[in-house]
């Protein structure tokens, strides 16, 4: 029986875990990563990952399921755990929401501790491999066609198309916003997807503090809500000993990336809790942290709709209508 090979676009958080599924299903997974070399700290192909992050319970859960021993191996490694609620601050409308007990963990890990933990568990799963330095430059199918694909075309990132082809049985585009699969599908003949965006002109920024006693009565984090007329932001916890402050406004006003506009801003919030943080000599910002500014417009293709119009390779509509016979 041949090889069966998965390839995955995109080795950050989303490519990780589609590689940790299909590890059960193929002899061998291939992730394709443009970044050199994705290491532990920021990095170029996730440029969200220097912005406020929170995990939800239900994915921590699916992640626990997946690398057993998760939480506590990146707990041990210095990231704070606590119950959501629980030595936390939640606002709206500048209301503080009861602390009442929730039995939701929070893990305040940074995305790049976070990114780290999984990539390191997933390459070492037998068959999967990780490819770095190179980018997807569009997909290979069947000649007698447009249907089945059957793997895509690599080259350095910056460079022109070199013709090395990676085969595989299943592509997953793992790309996020970046991705060129629209581009890559009518290169194949097929119809450009849909693109349906949602533009709530929410414009965030973000920077590290040093972490000191007292800050926030020993409390691990705060999330003030942003919504229209309301300033908003967060601070979190992380390993280290370092807050990681986000601060965010909507329909134009955006907070600004310099520390004294940064600090500005946050005086403005409904409460004082994020300001407490980052006014002050007290609040000198660790070395290295760089504020980067992000404005969010949600998008969504609905691939689902270009599927019906993809014709079938006729061996899997055979295949099909004889399991119906």
């Amino acid at each position: 029986m041949s090889e069966r090979r998965a390839v995955v676009i995109g080795a950050s958080i989303a490519g990780l875990l589609a590689a940790r599924v299909l590890a059960d299903s193929f002899d061998r997974v291939v992730l394709v990563e443009r970044d050199d070399s994705p290491g532990t700290g920021w990095r170029r192909g996730a440029p969200q990952s220097r912005h406020l992050h929170g995990l939800m319970e239900r994915g921590r859960q699916i992640m626990e399921e997946l690398y057993p021993g998760l939480t506590g191996q990146l707990a041990a490694a210095g990231a704070p755990t606590t119950e959501v609620l629980r030595e936390s601050r939640w606002y709206l409308s500048g209301l503080r929401v009861h602390p009442a007990s929730t039995g939701l963990t929070t893990l305040l890990a940074s995305r790049p501790m976070l990114e780290g933990a999984i990539r390191e568990r997933t390459v070492r799963l037998p068959g999967v491999h990780l490819l770095t330095g190179r980018t997807a430059t569009g997909l290979t199918r069947e000649h007698d066609g447009p249907g089945r694909i059957t793997g895509i075309r690599l080259a350095a990132p910056g460079t022109p198309d070199s013709g090395d082809v990676l085969p595989a049985d299943l592509v997953v585009d793992a790309t996020g916003r970046a991705s060129r699969a629209p581009d890559w599908l009518v290169a194949l003949g097929h119809e450009r997807p849909a693109e349906e965006r949602v533009d709530v002109d929410l414009g965030y920024a973000s920077r590290t503090y040093r972490r000191r006693p007292g800050h926030l009565d020993g409390d691990l984090a705060v999330v003030v809500s942003t919504m229209p007329g309301w300033r908003g932001g967060g601070a979190i916890t992380l390993e280290g000993d370092r807050w990681h402050v986000t601060l965010a406004g909507m329909l134009g006003d955006h907070p600004p990336t310099d520390h004294a506009g940064f600090e500005a801003f946050a005086a403005t919030l409904p409460v004082s809790d994020v300001h407490d943080i980052v006014r002050g000599r007290g609040a000198a910002e660790r070395p290295g942290a760089a504020p980067l500014p992000r404005l969010a417009a949600p998008q969504i293709r609905p691939y689902r709709r270009t599927a019906r119009r993809i014709p079938r390779p006729r061996r899997r509509r055979e295949q099909l209508q004889s399991a119906l016979r």
